[in-house]
């Protein structure tokens, strides 16, 4: 009778952890344009986005060296702040010839240092974009598709403008080459250091098998801007993944200045039933009370034998115990899409940091110049 006392008194126990409070590592970054930034000027929300499109999403957070870029997809490089090696570079350029897609958007960082590595000789001009059609100030310019888009020169592009117009913050345009196809333009009543005119603020050229994507303006893709841009990220996403075609989003985290992330741990308290603690405790000092009563224990003999009988041997606490730990599997993984929705982090990825911190991995590479 004694096996019956310890099965139950680990029933018990079990079932009193499983009452505990969840912890779950939650990722945090106040990088500006960082994926895990929620802030205004984050790209969390344009992250959620891809996600929810069903798009495989693997944030680039150590050396390129540490990825093998083995599928096809497009790499996001938004407003990239520190140089590219020569390794990087080679990963980037072997990436895009096999017949994939590179969307670099920048303003006044780095983005030229890239270019001019990858041999193409468009560059951002770094020059502060004003014009009349601005929105609360003259820094915030609006765009208007339907009359900037360069339908004539990119099939792949023709139905952006249904998003009418896009939202920029503090743009710079793009100098072209002969080897360009301008995407978008700003209006004809716009100026450039002075100097009135239209300016590329995104164009696109061949690039072996692939293509580069370049947008002067990375803010479209910030939270601040997220509510009127949105439904033209959406067109922008379909487009650039030729309507899926392409299943892995790569987003760059790696090249900001003093990027760092923080690990904190997100509490969850599971809710208990009153009357199932108190029944639990009842039990429990029941068991052990009995448990030196002979004549009690030969009772409870008597009636546990014959419940058992009906069962395989240990069938009936197989049963209970594959319950148990098929609804806390259940709980861990609707935690983790809860923890991933309100953080707006990949639960892959979240996953993923939560193995390697189980198994000891969770040190960084250093990397100096």
């Amino acid at each position: 009778m004694e096996k019956y006392f310890k099965y139950l008194l680990i029933l018990v126990l079990g079932i009193t952890l499983l009452s505990l409070p969840a912890g779950i590592p939650v990722l945090k970054s106040y990088n500006e344009y960082s994926s895990f930034n929620s802030n205004l000027e984050g790209c969390s929300k344009f992250t959620k986005l891809i996600y929810n499109s069903n798009f495989e999403v693997t944030p680039i957070l150590s050396p390129y060296d540490d990825y093998n870029f083995d599928k096809n997809g497009v790499i996001f490089i938004i407003k990239p702040e520190l140089d590219f090696s020569l390794d990087e570079t080679l990963k980037i350029k072997q990436f895009i010839e096999s017949g994939n897609i590179l969307v670099i958007s920048d303003d006044f960082g780095s983005g030229n240092n890239l270019l001019e590595k990858l041999n193409v000789s468009e560059r951002f001009t770094k020059g502060h974009i004003n014009d009349i059609f601005y929105i609360k100030n003259e820094n915030i310019i609006e765009i208007k598709l339907d009359s900037t888009l360069k339908n004539d020169k990119l099939n792949d592009f023709n139905n952006l403008n249904q998003s009418n117009s896009i939202l920029t913050y503090y743009p710079t345009s793009i100098r072209p080459s002969k080897y360009s196809n301008v995407i978008l333009t700003t209006s004809n009543v716009s100026s450039l250091n002075k100097r009135s005119g239209v300016y590329p603020v995104m164009l696109e050229r061949k690039y072996g098998n692939g293509k580069i994507i370049m947008i002067s303006d990375p803010d479209i893709f910030t939270n601040r801007l997220y509510n009127h841009n949105e439904e033209f990220l959406k067109e922008f996403l379909n487009k650039v993944t030729l309507n899926g075609v392409y299943k892995t989003i790569y987003l760059d985290e790696i090249h900001r200045k003093d990027f760092n992330f923080e690990i904190s741990v997100y509490y969850i308290q599971k809710s208990v039933p009153k009357k199932l603690v108190l029944a639990l405790i009842i039990i429990t000092i029941f068991l052990f009370q009995i448990n030196g009563n002979n004549l009690v224990v030969k009772s409870f003999n008597k009636l546990f034998s014959r419940l058992f009988n009906k069962f395989s041997k240990f069938g009936f606490l197989n049963y209970i115990f594959s319950k148990v730990f098929e609804n806390n599997k259940l709980n861990e993984d609707e935690i983790l899409e809860k923890v991933s929705k309100e953080h707006e982090i990949d639960v892959d990825e979240l996953k993923r940091v939560i193995n390697n911190i189980k198994d000891g991995k969770n040190g960084r590479k250093r990397v100096f110049k």
